[in-house]
């Protein structure tokens, strides 16, 4: 777990520390540009912040995408959910007017 931890603060103190080189680029290169000072460090500060933001993401570790075996779906209600399924679909289409062929073509597709 220790080592876990040192990585962790190595990669942060290394995330730091890259913030400051790209601060100090941005800055210098706002100043060579014509911006004033305070300007240019303002500026800086937020190039090298969403400079390390990306760093950050892009050097993120992900985890491994092998593919897992789902685990094989429980179908002994699958009968009785269709069944309630169709019924609410009656339900719906007396509700909103369908009539009675449209209904009949649509369970023959479905059996």
């Amino acid at each position: 777990m220790t080592e876990e931890r040192e990585k962790k603060e190595t990669s942060a103190l290394e995330g730091i520390a890259t913030i400051l080189k790209l601060w100090f680029l941005f800055t210098v290169g706002f100043l060579l540009l014509g911006y004033t000072i305070l300007l240019s460090i303002s500026l800086g500060a937020i190039a090298s912040l969403a400079g390390g933001l990306i760093l950050a993401w892009w050097q993120k570790e992900e985890p491994d995408n092998t593919l897992e075996e789902l685990p094989k779906p429980n179908l002994s209600n699958l009968k009785k959910v269709q069944e309630k399924n169709r019924k609410r679909r009656k339900n719906l289409d007396l509700f909103f007017g369908e009539n009675r062929s449209q209904e009949k073509e649509r369970e023959k597709i479905i059996k």
